[in-house]
């Protein structure tokens, strides 16, 4: 992946990151006074207001630069008739997974993803306008990286770990009495969530047991694994949701191919902020 890809990719996530607690800072919250008390230590009383003014300066400037950009990208796509379909966004989400790994919260369903993603890619196109490619490149880009032509199955997966083959079938009752499985992962895991969400899993994926991947291959949406032998005890795996492998032609990647020769071809570091002036943003932090 190149340093330009990996520019946008930090980004879009760091646009992301923001936008999570932009709600936090700034959405209206009804009949609300500056004046509220938000909090109590004894006789003392933190406002509101305190808290919005330590929120605004941690993270106000960034907070607003990310909302500056987001709607830079969206009036400049305009501006340039550039869009994203649905069927692009479902590819560009496939192929994103593909090429730098599963494992996150990179969820299809989450809409405030999938508008970042949007976003990311219009940027990318807004970038990538000008530049030239050949068809010779795109066939060597593809001939390089065959394994964008077929998307594989996707596993979101959780799982139980304990000691002993006795507690594993105790688990497996308590989801056949009717349990649900989450709820007693965080009676096994009560701190940390990471110990029992594996995120989206492959049947290709390296960063789990071998025995996992065997068991995930006879397992369907919703249903949960015999007891598995790991290294430290025994384990019970649950597929919360099974996403179908998609295959793609020459024709379907093509755009998708150009843009990303054309990001790798770009001289100049990608950031919205070249598009500031042409969009004539104006701000109360100083550049």
């Amino acid at each position: 992946m190149s340093v330009k890809q990996c520019s946008v990719i930090i980004i879009g996530l760091i646009l992301l990151n923001i936008s999570t607690v932009v709600y936090f800072l700034y959405a209206p919250a009804p009949k609300s006074d500056s004046n509220e008390t938000v909090a109590s230590v004894g006789n003392a009383e933190i406002k509101k207001a305190e808290l919005i003014k330590e929120l605004d300066s941690l993270y106000g400037r960034d907070m607003l630069k990310g909302m500056i950009d987001n709607e830079v990208i969206r009036q400049l796509a305009s501006k340039n008739d550039l869009s994203v379909t649905e069927e692009e966004l479902e590819m560009e989400w496939r192929l994103r997974q593909l090429d730098y790994g599963y494992g996150g919260d990179v969820e299809r369903d989450d809409e405030k993803v999938m508008e970042q993603l949007k976003l990311s890619i219009l940027f990318e196109k807004m970038l990538t306008k000008d530049v030239k490619v050949s068809e010779e490149e795109v066939a060597v880009y593809l001939e390089e990286n065959e394994h964008l032509h077929q998307t594989p199955d996707l596993y979101r997966v959780y799982h139980i770990a304990v000691g002993k083959r006795e507690e594993a079938e105790r688990v497996i009752k308590d989801l056949t009495g009717g349990a649900d499985f989450l709820s007693l992962a965080m009676e096994y895991s009560p701190t940390d969530y990471e110990e029992y969400d594996l995120g989206l899993i492959s049947l290709e994926t390296d960063t789990v047991p071998g025995s996992y991947i065997t068991s995930l291959k006879d397992l369907k949406e919703g249903q949960w694994s015999n007891p598995i032998e790991i290294d430290n005890g025994y384990a019970v795996l649950y597929v919360e949701k099974f996403i179908e492998g998609k295959a793609y032609t020459n024709q379907e990647l093509d755009s998708y191919v150009k843009r990303r020769i054309g990001m790798e071809q770009l001289d100049t570091i990608a950031s919205v902020n070249l598009f500031w002036d042409e969009a004539g943003v104006q701000w109360v932090y100083e550049q």
